[in-house]
């Protein structure tokens, strides 16, 4: 079946309302977006569309953990699809948040020092009402069943599964070994990398790049978008993002270690994160972006002096 056939069935059987205008806005690694229109009264609908199964329902649930903040946006979600005969993915419907993603905002990425400031305190800002959210019962891991007792509880089986992975995809020629020698150094080193203690189980939003950020037409935050794995986990997992792509030109990163403490050893953990997000990301979809595997080797081989 056609994906914009497949579409107009879902939003008719689950939304019950008559869309119109279908249009792809967009792509990243797990799938493609679309937005929609309801042709009765112009409301505006997301689709996306998932490469990798199951991915939507757990998307869903980032989101919900998400909007438990009152400081930024985070899309609504509206139902969830799995996928069948009749339309064979898994598809999310969920809220539109009118503006621009703010990596695609040319007027932004031009506009002077006050207004970038501005956008970065908005943008790091939010980012600390989410941290602010603290798991229940004190627990870390995924944002809807934290059951660990500590950070490296989950988080080194979780990088060692992807270590182990992108080691046998090597031997079957499926991982790129430059990448995976730089993985090597690292991963002798977790111990030494890792050895301060996370006290606080925060919730993250997994994936805050600034593609993940919509400005609205004034270059004000609008909302945060695309979670991934969304946790109760290291903070500081959730800023590696921020050095990738255009996030270097709002200095996110840096103002975020300005204005909120961070651990003595963040960036050479922030480094060892990206890294494996991006290994992550490979192995998962077969797919990377290039230059961002390439800024986060860089960063590695940076911070191990290799």
């Amino acid at each position: 079946m056609d994906i914009k056939e497949s579409l107009a069935y879902l939003s008719d059987i689950k939304l019950g309302k008559q869309l119109k205008k279908f249009h792809y806005i967009g792509f990243g690694s797990f799938g493609k977006v679309y937005k929609a229109t309801d042709e009765t009264d112009g409301s505006i609908y997301i689709f996306k569309v998932y490469r990798v199964e199951n991915l939507a329902q757990k998307e869903e649930k980032s989101l919900i953990a998400l909007s438990k903040n009152k400081s930024v946006k985070i899309p609504k979600v509206y139902f969830i699809h799995k996928k069948n005969e009749k339309a064979p993915f898994d598809c999310l419907c969920m809220e539109y948040i009118k503006g621009k993603n703010a990596l695609m905002c040319a007027g932004l990425l031009l506009s002077g020092k006050e207004t970038k400031r501005r956008f970065a305190d908005e943008v790091t800002d939010g980012l600390l009402a989410i941290h602010s959210i603290k798991s229940k019962n004190g627990k870390f891991g995924y944002a809807d069943q934290p059951v660990f007792n500590s950070w490296l509880e989950f988080y080194k089986p979780f990088a060692q599964d992807i270590f182990e992975k992108a080691f046998f995809a090597n031997q079957n020629k499926c991982f790129d070994s430059y990448i995976l020698d730089v993985m090597k150094t690292a991963w002798e080193k977790f111990d030494f990398i890792f050895d301060e203690d996370v006290y606080e189980p925060c919730l993250i939003h997994g994936d805050i790049n600034i593609a993940n950020i919509m400005v609205d037409k004034d270059y004000h935050l609008a909302g945060f978008i695309d979670p991934l794995h969304s946790m109760y986990a290291d903070r500081e997992y959730d800023i590696f993002q921020f050095q990738n792509l255009t996030g270097h030109c709002f200095k996110l990163y840096e103002i975020y270690k300005e204005k909120y403490q961070v651990s003595e050893k963040c960036d050479i953990k922030c480094a060892f994160y990206g890294l494996w997000n991006e290994a992550m990301v490979y192995l998962e979809t077969g797919r990377y972006t290039r230059f961002i595997m390439k800024a986060a080797i860089k960063r590695m081989k940076k911070e191990l002096n290799m």
